[in-house]
């Protein structure tokens, strides 16, 4: 069972300047490289190996952006303490 959720509405999804909706996979691709999950670490990775001259086919279950990636807003306040703890001159 498969439960519909709808896109979050977070500063992304206000400010989405192309809101084409892209049809799913249907039968074979050819690739080099399979990414799932279109958030902020898949996406950087099938960006990257394309620049790098790769074909890459990106996967995502539901819209880029929508699970975590596209809510948190790059907000680690707890990862930043912890970086300037360990950074810190003794």
């Amino acid at each position: 069972m498969r439960f519909i959720m709808t896109y979050p509405d977070t500063y992304y999804r206000r400010t989405l300047a192309d809101e084409k909706v892209r049809p799913p996979l249907a039968g074979l691709a050819e690739c080099d490289t399979v990414i799932v999950g279109g958030g902020l670490a898949g996406l950087t990775t099938a960006l990257q190996l394309a620049r790098a001259g790769r074909e890459v086919v990106l996967l995502e279950a539901e819209r880029v952006g929508f699970g975590a990636s596209g809510r948190n807003g790059g907000l680690a306040p707890e990862l930043r303490a912890c970086f300037a703890m360990t950074a810190a001159p003794n």
